[in-house]
């Protein structure tokens, strides 16, 4: 057992798939908590764009990192050609279009509904209808720069 957990915590793979993830996601709420200035109502409070490292959207993708940095990954260690390359680009292109045509469309669609939930709630006597979450998809610029974190971020890895 611990033979495998030491394996996977050294293989390089693996590694470039979650600091791609990991330092996309911290550098998210940095920026949130610089360009909103989202500081904490108290000294112990954490910001909520540190409790939000979870949350969807935002500068950089962490979902385009994470599969750029795979991907990268597998054409370091098993070159182009390879199966595990090409299966990683597959599946990182249709992450790529998910979160910066469909995602983005549907958190759009999301607000519309519930602002639509809003005016009907205001003239209805019965209980109020129910909004639906806003999950925040990417503009190509925070997909690009994801890209480029997790392929700088996997090439570091194996250049060190």
């Amino acid at each position: 057992m611990q033979d495998s957990i030491l394996q996977l915590l050294t293989n390089r793979i693996f590694l470039s798939a979650l600091f791609s993830w990991f330092i996309a996601q911290v550098f998210k709420a940095f920026i949130d908590l610089l360009v909103k200035k989202n500081v904490p109502k108290t000294e112990t409070a954490l910001p909520n764009s540190f409790v939000g490292v979870w949350k969807t959207g935002g500068m950089p993708s962490s979902h385009s990192s994470m599969t750029c940095g795979l991907t990268t990954a597998f054409g370091f260690t098993d070159g182009l050609t390879s199966t595990g390359f090409l299966v990683s680009l597959c599946f990182t292109t249709i992450v790529l279009r998910d979160a910066c045509g469909i995602r983005l469309s549907v958190g759009k669609l999301a607000e519309r509904h519930n602002a639509l939930i809003d005016m009907l709630n205001e003239s209805r006597q019965e209980e109020p209808l129910q909004k639906i979450q806003v999950a925040e998809g990417h503009t190509l610029m925070e997909v690009a720069v994801g890209c480029i974190l997790g392929i700088f971020i996997a090439t570091s890895i194996f250049l060190i």
